[in-house]
C-alpha cells in the first residue's frame, strides 16, 4: 500500500486542474454513453468497463491529486512527509454502487444523457488515510465521511468543508443515496 511518503509533495499542494483533465472526463462520459447504447457486443463485459471508467474520472487530476483530501492526510503530508501512514484514494460514491446504479436503469440513462452526465460528476475521489477509509460509515456519498475532516484543496489555503458545503450534495437525495432518478 501506498504511504504519505511516497506522495508528499502531492498531498500539501493545492489542487490544480490536470492539463488534460477535460478531455478524461469527456473521453469517459462518451464510453459510458456508448456502453450504455451497446447491445451484445460488450454486454458480458460492460460491469468492469464500467467499474473503469469510474476511475478514469476520479482519477482525472491524478490519483493523489485530488481536490479532496483528509484533514489528517495534509496534516501529516506537511508535517511528517516521511511518514509511512498508509493512504487511499477512496471513491466517495463507491464505484460498484454508481456501476449498479448505471446498469439497473439503462433506458432511463439512454433516455435522460444530462443526468448521467450530473451522476458521473459525482465521481470523485478524496485521499485519506487507511484508518479514516475504516472508519467510514455506511451509506453512500459525503454522508460516509461524516467523521473524516475533509479539505478542499482549490484554495490556496485549503478550506474545511462541512458536510453542507461538500460539493453536490444537492443532486442527493440528502441522506447520501445515489441521485437523479427521480
Amino acid at each position: 500500500m501506498v504511504t504519505i511518503a511516497d506522495h508528499y509533495k502531492k498531498l500539501r499542494a493545492p489542487y490544480r486542474r490536470s492539463s488534460k483533465s477535460t478531455e478524461v472526463i469527456l473521453s469517459a462520459k462518451n464510453l459510458t454513453k456508448l456502453i450504455l447504447t451497446s447491445d451484445d457486443v460488450i454486454l458480458r463485459h460492460k460491469k468492469k468497463i464500467l467499474s473503469e471508467v469510474l476511475w478514469f474520472l476520479s482519477e482525472a487530476d491524478g490519483k493523489y491529486s485530488t481536490r479532496f483530501r483528509s484533514v489528517e492526510v495534509v496534516r501529516l503530508a506537511t508535517e511528517d512527509p516521511t511518514s509511512k501512514v498508509r493512504i487511499q484514494h477512496e471513491h466517495v460514491y463507491p464505484r460498484a454502487l454508481v456501476s449498479a446504479q448505471i446498469l439497473d436503469n439503462v433506458e432511463f440513462y439512454r433516455n435522460n444523457p444530462e443526468k448521467l452526465d450530473l451522476l458521473l460528476e459525482e465521481t470523485v475521489g478524496c485521499i485519506v488515510t487507511e484508518t479514516e477509509h475504516n472508519s467510514l460509515l455506511a451509506g453512500l456519498g459525503w454522508v460516509r465521511y461524516a467523521n473524516v475532516p475533509v479539505y478542499d484543496m482549490s484554495e490556496s489555503v485549503p478550506q474545511l468543508l462541512t458536510i453542507e458545503q461538500r460539493p453536490n450534495q444537492a443532486l442527493g437525495h440528502g441522506d447520501g443515496s445515489l441521485p437523479l432518478l427521480a
